[in-house]
């Protein structure tokens, strides 16, 4: 399981769901709807909720792409969906820090681990959005 916006795919969005894809059988991606991206990241994505997933089907590399909970940090997903892994953002640490709190309270036998960054440069849809 992987999670994030997925806003403006870029070669770095690519070689995290890749990399994701190679730790298990089967990918599901989790992407953020657009409230929530507005309440972590004070502004919109420039793509909807239904584009950002039409985008990342597109790729063909999750086996399954879904929406993220209204609620942030329900994580009601992740029991229905039961991942052995889920997969991080070299740059998602906060996420990393309150999914392993919920792994623990909910007493579940999963794995977080983090993908290295696509390059040394820093790829983020945040600088490509800049330039539009």
């Amino acid at each position: 399981m992987a999670f994030g916006v997925f806003d403006l795919i870029h070669d770095g969005h690519k070689h995290f769901l890749s990399n994701a894809k190679k730790l298990g059988g089967k990918l599901v991606v989790v992407v953020a709807k657009d409230k929530t991206v507005l309440e972590l990241k004070k502004s919109f994505p420039h793509n909807t909720l239904v584009q950002r997933i039409k985008n990342l089907r597109a790729l063909k590399i999750a086996d399954e792409v879904v929406c993220g909970d209204n609620e942030i940090g329900s994580w009601k997903i992740i029991p229905r969906k039961r991942p052995k892994i889920i997969a991080l953002g070299y740059d998602q640490e906060t996420l990393r820090e309150e999914l392993k709190k919920f792994i623990r309270q909910e007493n579940l036998n999963i794995q977080c681990i983090s993908i290295t960054p696509h390059s040394n440069e820093k790829l983020h849809s945040s600088l490509l959005r800049s330039k539009l």
